[in-house]
């Protein structure tokens, strides 16, 4: 039985599989299996696999009906893990050779309580590579920071104890987008997160990203579906549950939907009174117009995500 279960979920990509799963078969640490859920290709995802596996008779292959998104592949994968830890890796990414050893290690140097361990990361986009360093994990705060913003951002460094995967229930399928965040806050509800300091992941940014093709009505209904699912938890961090709500707002603006957006707007004012921004933007939103609102609303996005690149990120030398 191996100790450590990794899932890779995958439709059409053929080309990116043999980096990424050559990734986990050459990791110091041996103790472990590959699952890899093949959503439904339609390109040579099942030859590319089946060769790698006939190599390598770590490597599981799992056919399944087009899904449409990742919760679904994932969890597919979970219910076929045989290892006490699950750690998920997209089918594009790649992880340096000893993640899988030093997040072991991380966890066997834990409190029992310890459901989630985290990474620092690399992300590469064209020739240019950044370091991604995650924040200290507070875990007294940690629901409460990740209901802000989700900082760890990609399933690609994570690892989770399996039967907390089961316990919590896994991926939320009926979510559009956001299910990797909905996953974090459940386990956070419950359970302390740790970080294995080293960067042992690389990300990869181009333009087939499957994040990139959510745009804002998705995004703000399944933020707003996030919510509601962690409300009582939600309340408890006015400040916190103002900011997701402003981000629903913003998103249902940038839609065109500009009567939710004010609802959500007043809503965040309400849990969090004292933000000028939240005051601002449900003027923005009274006064201007759609075409105007969705350029004031792109802008504020580009300097918000100028901002956190500032905070998290640095070039490699």
């Amino acid at each position: 039985m191996p100790k450590v279960s990794a899932i890779i979920p995958a439709y059409n990509r053929a080309d990116f599989l043999p980096r990424s799963m050559g990734s986990v078969l050459n990791q110091t640490f041996r103790d472990l299996e590959l699952v890899v859920v093949d959503d439904g290709s339609t390109d040579n995802t099942k030859a590319v696999v089946k060769e790698i596996a006939r190599k390598d008779e770590r490597v599981k292959y799992i056919w399944q009906p087009n899904f449409g998104g990742p919760a679904g592949p994932r969890n597919t994968g979970i219910k076929n893990a045989r290892g006490k830890y699950v750690a998920f890796l997209d089918s594009d990414d790649e992880w340096m050779n000893t993640k899988v050893e030093e997040q072991v290690k991380v966890f066997e140097n834990s409190s029992s309580d310890t459901g989630f361990v985290a990474c620092n990361y690399l992300l590469k986009r064209g020739n240019s590579v950044v370091r991604y360093k995650l924040p200290i994990f507070a875990n007294k705060r940690l629901f409460e920071k990740l209901l802000e913003h989700d900082f760890i951002g990609t399933a690609t460094i994570v690892m989770i104890k399996k039967d907390i995967l089961e316990e919590v229930g896994g991926f939320d399928e009926n979510l559009e987008c956001g299910e990797d965040t909905d996953l974090w806050l459940r386990i956070a509800e419950k359970y302390k997160f740790a970080l294995a300091t080293d960067f042992l992941a690389m990300y990869h940014s181009h333009s087939s990203n499957t994040l990139l093709r959510f745009q804002g009505m998705e995004l703000a209904r399944s933020t707003e579906s996030i919510l509601k699912k962690h409300r009582a938890s939600c309340e408890k961090y006015p400040k916190a549950y103002g900011v997701r709500l402003r981000q629903v707002a913003a998103n249902y603006c940038a839609a065109g939907q500009l009567t939710e957006g004010r609802k959500y707007y007043i809503q965040s004012i309400r849990f969090d009174p004292m933000n000028l921004k939240g005051w601002l933007s449900l003027l923005a939103a009274s006064i201007l117009g759609k075409s105007a609102f969705h350029i004031v609303s792109r802008l504020k996005f580009r300097l918000r995500q100028e901002a956190r690149y500032k905070l998290h990120w640095n070039v490699m030398p």
